[in-house]
C-alpha cells in the first residue's frame, strides 16, 4: 500500500499481484490486484476478477473504484491516456454516481479529442460539486472549437436557470464580447450584453464600469454617469481602464457627429477622477483636456470640434 499512496502504479501492481498469488482467495487481494493489473490487461480480464471478487465481498466495490480511480489516474498523468480512459470507464460500471469520477473521464475524455463526449460529461457536472471544474473544461473545449463562447454559455444559462459557475462563464463570455462591442462603438448591444452577463447588483466592478459607461455612450443621462463616479471611487484601480475606455467612446461620438455625449463622457471623467486631469491633459493623445469643472475647455471643444 505504500508504493499505491506514493503514486506509483506500476509498483503497486506488482506487489498486488505477488499478494494475489499467495492469498487468491482474499476478496481484497483480488480487488486490488485487478484494479492495478488494469493498466496492463483486457478491461474484459479485469471486470471478470473483479466481479468475482465482489460476489464474495459486496461491500468492498467502494475499494474497488477507489483502487480502480488511482490507478487511472496515475495512467494519466504518465501520458497513457487511452489506457486511463478505459479505466475510468470501467470504474464508472461500479459507481455511476460518483462525480469525481466522471470529472475526470470527462478531463480524458478532453485530452484525447473525444470532444462531443467530453462536453456532454462536463454538462452533466455543473450542478454538483464539480461544478466549476466541469465549467473550466467547458471552457477549454471552447477554446479550439467554432462555437461562439457567448451563444454557448447562454444556451446553457437556460438549461441551467440560476447555475452559479455557468453564470460565472457567462459573464467572463458577455465581458469579452461587450469589450470588443464598446471599443467599436456599438454601444447599445455592449450594454445588453453586460446586463444580461453581469445583471444587477453586478459585483465585477469593471463590467460595471464598462455596462454605465456603454449606457451613457448611448444615451446619456445622469444616472449613469453617477454609477460611474460611485464605482471608481470605491475601486481606484479602475481609473486608467476607465479613462482608456472613455478616450475611445469619445473619438466615436464625435466622429458620428454626437457630441453632446462626448462632453458628458468627458464631465463624467473629471468629476470621477478629477487627480487625474492634469495627467491627461499633459499626456494624452490629441492634446485632449477635460471641459465642465476644467480651465481649460477651449482644447476640449479644439478636440471635439477639430479633426484629429
Amino acid at each position: 500500500m505504500a508504493r499505491e499512496t506514493a503514486g506509483d502504479t506500476v509498483a503497486a501492481a506488482s506487489a498486488y499481484a505477488a499478494v494475489f498469488r499467495s492469498h487468491p482467495e482474499v476478496p481484497e487481494a483480488a480487488i486490488r490486484h485487478a484494479a492495478f493489473s488494469a493498466g496492463s490487461r483486457e478491461a474484459a480480464d479485469v471486470r471478470s476478477l473483479l466481479n468475482r471478487a465482489l460476489e464474495n465481498a459486496p461491500d468492498l466495490k467502494p475499494l474497488a473504484v477507489e483502487c480502480l480511480l488511482k490507478n487511472g489516474i496515475g495512467q494519466a498523468e504518465t501520458g497513457r491516456t487511452e489506457k486511463a480512459l478505459t479505466i475510468f470507464s470501467l470504474a464508472a460500471e461500479y459507481d455511476p454516481q460518483n462525480e469525481w469520477l466522471r470529472l475526470k473521464r470527462a478531463q480524458t475524455l478532453a485530452i484525447i479529442g473525444n470532444t462531443g463526449q467530453a462536453r456532454s460529461d462536463f454538462e452533466s457536472l455543473l450542478e454538483g460539486p464539480y461544478g466549476r471544474d466541469a465549467g473550466f473544461g467547458l471552457q477549454r473545449l471552447l477554446q479550439d472549437s467554432d462555437t461562439p463562447p457567448l451563444e454557448y454559455w447562454r444556451s446553457l444559462d437556460a438549461n441551467h436557470p440560476g447555475n452559479e459557475h455557468v453564470r460565472f462563464f457567462l459573464g467572463q463570455a458577455g465581458g469579452s464580447e461587450s469589450r470588443a462591442l464598446f471599443e467599436s462603438g456599438s454601444y447599445a448591444e455592449a450594454a445588453r450584453t453586460l446586463r444580461e452577463s453581469c445583471p444587477d447588483p453586478c459585483v465585477n466592478p469593471e463590467r460595471a464600469v464598462l455596462r454605465y459607461l456603454a449606457e451613457l455612450s448611448e444615451t446619456g443621462g445622469e444616472a449613469p454617469a453617477l454609477q460611474v463616479r460611485q464605482l471608481i471611487q470605491a475601486n481606484k484601480t479602475l481609473a486608467a481602464q476607465t479613462l482608456s475606455w472613455i478616450l475611445s467612446a469619445m473619438e466615436h461620438l464625435k466622429a458620428a457627429g454626437n457630441t453632446d455625449r462626448a462632453v458628458t463622457l468627458a464631465q463624467t471623467a473629471v468629476n470621477a477622477m478629477p487627480e487625474a486631469e492634469a495627467g491627461w491633459a499633459a499626456g494624452s493623445r490629441n492634446n485632449f483636456v477635460l471641459w465642465a469643472v476644467s480651465p481649460c475647455s477651449s482644447a476640449l471643444w479644439g478636440f471635439l470640434w477639430n479633426p484629429p
